[in-house]
């Protein structure tokens, strides 16, 4: 599964807060990522050169087209009436690239079935209308066939995007020629059978349509 949903509700930049002076994204904030290794992570920047943001984020308000597409494919959104799970902020600069792979399974007896990855790219910083490279490159585990999608046509006009797709599919990142490219990464998880169902009512209170923002709590940004 592949999908992409304009988030033509975000602003920029007062929905996330990323002002290009804002200290929450400055250099000593982001660390090297990790590159899966078997059942560990390891710093292997031949197979992976990108940064991660030390603090993790959350949504607090979806537009509505994602809270819809969440709850028709049995989408965790919410427990206990918290937001289910942070989103990551990886950076990629010049140079920077993840080869091809397929994203970890998380699944649990908790979380449910880890099937999809969420990211959204975003139109952050003074050189965002000049980002060139970074295409996402996804492939069918049977080879069957090929997506290219290049985040720039979106954030180079101001705008966010999401992209979702299914773990079984190999991706990699093209390396960056020009510009910075900043993603939030969450794993998407599966109801089972036995988990609790969000009533109607409590959908529409949390998907109002409008701009939603990023931020946290518990010490997270």
């Amino acid at each position: 599964m592949f999908k992409i949903i304009k988030l033509n509700d975000f602003s920029y930049p007062d929905s996330l807060g990323l002002l290009t002076n804002d200290p929450m994204v400055q250099s000593e904030n982001f660390e090297r990522t990790l590159a899966g290794k078997g059942l560990t992570d390891v710093l292997d920047l031949e197979k992976r050169s990108s940064w991660t943001h030390k603090s993790t984020f959350h949504i607090h308000i979806l537009p509505n087209e994602v809270c819809h597409f969440m709850e028709q494919n049995n989408i965790l959104t919410y427990k206990d009436g918290m937001k289910y799970g942070p989103f990551s902020l990886l950076k990629y600069e010049e140079g920077d690239f993840f080869l091809n792979h397929r994203d970890t399974n998380m699944s649990n007896e908790i979380d449910g079935t880890h099937e999809y990855t969420c990211l959204i790219f975003c139109p952050y910083g003074e050189d965002y209308t000049t980002l060139e490279g970074g295409e996402l490159m996804l492939r069918h585990p049977d080879g069957l066939y090929e997506i290219k999608f290049d985040p720039a046509v979106e954030t180079r006009q101001g705008r966010f995007v999401m992209v979702i797709f299914s773990i079984d599919m190999y991706h990699e990142v093209l390396p960056i020629i020009k510009g910075t490219r900043y993603v939030f990464k969450k794993p998407l998880f599966v109801k089972k059978p036995s988990t609790k169902i969000i009533k109607t009512d409590e959908v529409d209170d949390l998907c109002d349509g409008g701009g939603g923002f990023l931020g946290g709590g518990g010490g997270d940004y």
